[in-house]
C-alpha cells in the first residue's frame, strides 16, 4: 500500500510500505526498505544510535517509538526512551561513568537540585551520534569567539562559559574537587573556607559556592 503523511515535520506522498502480521513478526522495517517505519523516514544506524536500529526484529520498534505519545507526537522517542533522566549509573550508551558524581542530578535531578530540561544543556537531536549540540544554558553565557566543544571520546566539553572556558571534567566532584589547587591563573578558594572564614561559619563543604562566586571571568578573576 501506499502512505501519504502531512505534518509540521515534512511531507510523504505515495510512500510504498508493506505491513504483514504474523505473531511476532511485523514489518516496521524491512531489507527492502518498504517496511511501515521507512515508509517516511530511513532507520539512522551507527555508532551513538540504540543497538535496536539494527535489530532483526523489527518488532522492537514499538519499544521506543509507540503508536501514541503523550508528548511530540505519535511514534517519537523522548530523552527518556533511551536513558534515564538524569541518566542512572551503567546506563545503556553511557556504561562506565559513575552518575552520582556527573552533573546530571546536580542541573537535572529536582528536588534540592535544579530541574533543568535536557534542551537546555543538549540542544538539537546530534547527540544521537555522539556529539552533544550547545553545551551551555544560553547565549549570553557566551564569549566573543568560543566554540563550544564536546569530545564523546573522552567525555569532556572545552570552552563553556559557566566553567570559566575551560574544559569541565565529570566524576571529580563539585566546587572544591576543581578548585583545591590552582587552575592556571585562578585563584584556588579551598583556603578561603574555614570555621573562622566570613565565606562559611562551620564544617568546610563546597555546597553551594555558585551562590556566592559565579567563576565565569575570562581573564581568572571571582566575582564578589
Amino acid at each position: 500500500r501506499y502512505m501519504n503523511i502531512s505534518s509540521s515535520a515534512g511531507a510523504v506522498r505515495n510512500g510504498r510500505v508493506f505491513f504483514q502480521y504474523t505473531g511476532r513478526a511485523r514489518n516496521y522495517v524491512d531489507y527492502r526498505g518498504t517496511g511501515v517505519c521507512q515508509g517516511c523516514h530511513a532507520v539512522p544506524q551507527g555508532a551513538g544510535y540504540p543497538s535496536e536500529h539494527t535489530s532483526n526484529d523489527a518488532n522492537v520498534c514499538a519499544t521506543c517509538h509507540g503508536h501514541q505519545s503523550g508528548t511530540g507526537g505519535s511514534f517519537s522517542a523522548s530523552c527518556s526512551s533511551c536513558h534515564g533522566y538524569p541518566p542512572p549509573a551503567a546506563a545503556a550508551g553511557y556504561a562506565g561513568v559513575n552518575e552520582t558524581t556527573s552533573p546530571h542530578q546536580r542541573h537535572a535531578g529536582g528536588g534540592t537540585n535544579y530541574q533543568y530540561s535536557c534542551n537546555e544543556c543538549h540542544k538539537g537531536n546530534s547527540h544521537n551520534t555522539g556529539t552533544f549540540q550547545d553545551v551551555y544554558k544560553d547565549t549570553i553565557g557566551i564569549l566573543a569567539g568560543v566554540s563550544v566543544t564536546y569530545t564523546a571520546a573522552t567525555r569532556t566539553c572545552a570552552n563553556i562559559a559557566c566553567h570559566g572556558g575551560t574544559a569541565a571534567v565529570w566524576e571529580k566532584g563539585a566546587c572544591l574537587g576543581c578548585h583545591s589547587v590552582a587552575q592556571g591563573n585562578r585563584a584556588a578558594i579551598t583556603s578561603q573556607f574555614g570555621g573562622s572564614s566570613h565565606h562559611v561559619q562551620g564544617e568546610l563543604t563546597d555546597a553551594k559556592c555558585y551562590q556566592c562566586h559565579w567563576e565565569a571571568n575570562s581573564n581568572g578573576t571571582i566575582n564578589p
